[in-house]
Formats: structure tokens, C-alpha cells, sequence
């Protein structure tokens, strides 16, 4: 049976493995955004015969990994990218001849031999997201990297291992199970290796690396100049904080409502040291700063620790200046403050990413402070209630 090159549909095909086979290969193949991630979980719900098709064309992609060794494909490895499209297209030819049942396997072993010969003469990969967007990238292992605002990753997945850099930004990783292939992230002076698990990673300054993890367990390195100082094993002070069980519905997500919730959680608790080579649980985050010896893992509630990958950002009692630090990575016309007395200032306050346009008016409406809008493309923060003849 022959391939409708106008539709992209294979006769024989049902409609729901149609498009799982789109649904595949599109995932496969890049980023994802993530109103297409909503669409295919729709899909997926939908129907059963709709997730056992999506499952049986993955389990076909992934196991195309075998053809990176067949000799056919070795031999035009060694030729120029043409010859091995070229040989690609001849092979496509024969599955014209296959019974209709398995054409649509045909077809995407087909694709997907495609992808991987492509992929071995590319063999790192650069994802990166400008200001004030957000995407999904889906790796070749099958593990899906959530990125946020002004974040640039680098990938790098063979048969032995799945190496990936953080060079600015954050990430949520959630990592496809693959014991003879270690998962590891570097951002600056931190490593993180996965033991299954779903976790973020933000390097929003050189010299402070943080890691939290939404499930599973993960483990932290640091790079032997930082790991001992004076040949002394470093050591980690850890803090826990209790867990806040209240969940905050969509129509009570607003700042006064907010703080009312946040200010009523725990204050934390004290908890033993542990040794340098951390292992973290789900809900515990770590903060690494290159020039200290020591550093710090709290517990965080899993409610808020990604919320940032469902459109908010939420703060409790945080310091103004740490507030400005994270919404800035979504403005385009970056914040500074022009008063030394505001950058202590507390605050309690939920802002919606796709309103980041007025997320100026929010502070100003929240906590007492003026916006100068400057020559030099900055928005200064001063406070309202402070001469201006005083002001920096």
C-alpha cells in the first residue's frame, strides 16, 4: 500500500494509529509547546484504542535504536548526508510491498531510521527559549525537559549515557526509566544524577545552582574544587520545612487570598547533617553556591515547586529584591531597585506569567512603591514614601 504524501495517512491505517503516528513523530522530533502537550493529552483520554495506539508506534520509535548498528547504515555514515538520504529513500521503497497491516509500522520504523541517522552526525542538540516563553522539549530517550523563560539547554544522548547541560535558566526534567544509560544534568559547579524521578533544576546566577525534587530521588555532586575546602569534607545543614496541605483552587488564586493561605504554613524545623554526596527525596530542594564550602537542603511543598509550569509564581514572604530577581527572567524591559531600604521589603504575592505585561501595576498596587520608567530600556523601583531627592 502506498503513503498519501498529501495527508501524511497510510491506506489501511485505522484512525486513531494514523494519528498516534503523527502524534509520535511529532513529539519525537523537538519541542513541543505546551498547548499541543494539553491536545495530546486530550487525545489520549479520549478513547483507550487511542493511548494502546500512541504506546505500540512509541514502542516502535524507541526500539529503532538496533539500526544504528546495522552495517548498511555504518557504511553510509561514511559518506556524505546526500548518500545516506539517498540510500534512506531506497529503503522506504520496499515497503510498498508489505501487507497493509504492517505498513503503518513500515512507515515509522521508516521515519524514524530517518531521524536516527540525522541524529548520529548531530550528535549534541541546543534547546533554548527567549524572554517570556515556555516549551517542552522531548528527548530521544523518551524523557520530556519543561523549559522555562530565557533557558538554553544542551543534549547529548548516546547508547551509554544521556548528558545534559544546563547553561542558564530552569528546567523541569522528567526522566524515562533507562538503567544502562545515566541521567546526569550539569549546571556550573553542580552535577545532578537521576534514580528515576522527575525533578528542576535553575541557574539563574553562575555561583547559585538549586535543585528540587517532584518525585523520586536524585543525586547531587559538586566538582572536587568545590566539594573540599582545606581538605575538609564538606557537609550539608538541612532544614525541613512541614509540608502545607491546603490546595488553592484556580478561582482563590489572588495575592490577599494567597498570603492569608502561605503565612499560615510551618516554620521550619531544624534537621540533622548529612554527608557531602546528598541524595535527595521528593520534596527537598538544595541551594549550592560555588564559593561556600556548605550548602543548604530545605523541604519545599510539591504544590508550588513547579508552579511556574502551570502560568504562576507564587512568593511568601520573600524578599523584594529575590521577587524582582525571578520575574525579570519574563520581562523584556528588565526591574531594578533604586532604593537600598526596598530590597529587604517582604512580600506575599501571586503573579499570572501571561499577564507579565502588568506585573509591574501588581507591585505597585501591592506594596508602596513608584515605577520610573528610564532611557536605558530598565523600569526603576523607588519607594513611594521616600523623597525623591534621596533616591539613588
Amino acid at each position: 500500500m502506498k503513503k498519501k504524501h498529501d495527508t501524511g495517512e497510510v491506506t489501511g491505517e485505522s484512525p486513531a494509529a494514523a494519528k498516534a503516528r503523527q502524534w509520535v513523530m511529532r513529539t519525537r522530533c523537538g519541542s513541543t509547546p505546551p498547548e499541543a502537550e494539553a491536545e495530546l493529552d486530550d487525545w489520549l483520554r479520549a478513547d483507550p484504542d487511542h493511548k494502546q495506539e500512541f504506546d505500540l508506534m512509541s514502542a516502535i520509535w524507541e526500539h529503532t535504536d538496533v539500526l544504528k548498528d546495522h552495517p548498511m547504515v555504518l557504511k553510509t555514515l561514511n559518506h556524505r548526508t546526500g548518500g545516506a538520504m539517498a540510500w534512506l529513500q531506497n529503503f522506504l521503497a520496499g515497503f510498498q510491498s508489505l501487507r497493509p497491516v504492517a505498513t503503518a509500522a513500515a512507515v515509522l520504523l521508516a521515519v524514524a531510521c530517518i531521524w536516527l541517522v540525522q541524529s548520529l552526525m548531530t550528535a549534541h542538540q541546543t534547546f533554548q527559549t527567549a524572554t517570556g516563553e515556555q516549551t517542552i522539549v522531548h528527548l530521544k530517550d523518551g524523557s520530556k525537559v519543561a523549559l522555562d523563560s530565557e533557558t538554553v539547554i544542551t543534549a547529548k544522548i548516546t547508547r551509554s549515557k544521556r548528558q545534559i547541560e544546563l547553561k542558564i535558566g530552569r528546567a523541569i526534567f522528567s526522566v524515562a526509566h533507562d538503567r544502562k544509560r545515566p541521567f546526569v544534568v550539569t549546571a556550573g559547579h553542580v552535577s545532578v544524577r537521576a534514580l528515576g524521578t522527575e525533578f528542576k533544576v535553575s541557574k539563574k546566577h553562575a555561583d547559585r545552582i538549586s535543585v528540587a525534587v517532584l518525585s523520586g530521588s536524585v543525586q547531587i555532586n559538586r566538582t572536587p574544587y568545590y566539594a573540599a575546602v582545606n581538605n575538609v569534607e564538606t557537609m550539608i545543614r538541612v532544614e525541613t520545612h512541614s509540608r502545607q496541605q491546603q490546595q488553592i483552587s484556580s478561582a482563590e488564586m489572588n495575592p490577599a487570598h494567597a498570603e492569608k493561605i502561605i503565612a499560615s504554613q510551618p516554620k521550619p524545623a531544624a534537621r540533622p547533617t548529612v554527608q557531602a554526596q546528598a541524595v535527595l527525596d521528593a520534596g527537598q530542594e538544595i541551594t549550592v553556591y560555588a564559593k561556600e564550602a556548605d550548602y543548604h537542603v530545605t523541604s519545599v511543598d510539591i504544590e508550588y515547586m513547579d508552579t511556574w509550569r502551570r502560568g504562576r509564581l507564587y512568593f511568601r514572604n520573600a524578599a523584594l529584591e529575590d521577587v524582582v530577581d525571578e520575574i525579570n527572567r519574563y520581562l523584556d524591559r528588565k526591574l531594578v531597585l533604586g532604593d537600598e531600604l526596598l530590597r529587604d521589603l517582604r512580600i506575599s504575592i501571586i503573579f499570572n506569567i501571561k499577564d507579565r505585561n502588568h506585573f509591574v501595576t501588581t507591585l505597585e498596587k501591592t506594596i508602596p512603591i513608584i515605577a520610573q520608567y528610564t532611557s536605558n530600556n530598565k523600569i526603576t523601583l523607588v519607594s513611594s514614601t521616600t523623597p525623591q531627592c534621596c533616591v539613588n
